[in-house]
């Protein structure tokens, strides 16, 4: 059997063929259109760091920080905006990245503040705006301050992150758990990048 060196100049030629194929495209002018001005009026203020997620029903479901604590909007594809939740400091305040629309139709995420000990809520709320808080952060085992939207397992649970640790919530039983501390590994630390 003969082996063949390639000189390492030859190497580079396929992926410098193929890196100059893929931004040929880019070269091309593109026109970026806002789809909606958020104007701070009825809840639609500050959607930073927000991303949106498609309905069941084909709307748009965000959350903001504006009406003072934050909300939780609809946006239709005819640029609609309903402000569909309004938080108030107990029930939460400071709303996460955006929310997960789960198999059992409802949208679940999580506040970074407010709540009964100020250290954020996991809440759900259906498609016309009905608001449930799930589970009330305090600070302690549990972790505080979840910001990241949760994750739908193949089992139907949600895994999400709080500071310190991962949980889980079970919707088909109502079963919320701390599933991960970081404390168990000997120190405390704030993660909070998503799953």
């Amino acid at each position: 059997m003969r082996h063949i060196a390639i000189k390492p100049q030859l190497r580079a030629v396929p992926f410098m063929v193929m890196f100059l194929s893929m931004i040929g495209g880019f070269g091309h002018s593109q026109t970026v259109t806002p789809f909606y001005n958020f104007t701070n009026q009825n809840g639609s203020g500050f959607p930073q760091d927000v991303a949106l997620i498609q309905g069941r029903d084909s709307n748009l479901y965000g959350m903001s920080y504006g009406s003072p604590d934050g909300s939780i909007f609809k946006l239709s594809t005819s640029r609609v905006f309903t402000n569909l939740f309004a938080f108030s400091f107990t029930d939460g305040c400071c709303p996460g990245e955006g929310l997960t629309l789960a198999s059992d139709g409802n949208f679940y995420g999580g506040t970074s503040g407010g709540g009964i000990d100020q250290n954020g809520v996991f809440f759900k709320m259906t498609a016309s705006g009905v608001f449930t808080a799930i589970h009330y952060f305090t600070g302690g085992t549990d972790g505080s301050h979840p910001f990241t939207p949760p994750v739908e397992a193949s089992d139907g649970s949600l895994y999400a992150v709080a500071q310190s640790v991962v949980y889980k919530y079970v919707p088909s039983s109502g079963s919320f758990s701390t599933i991960l501390s970081v404390q168990q590994w000997g120190r405390r630390c704030a993660f909070n990048p998503g799953l």
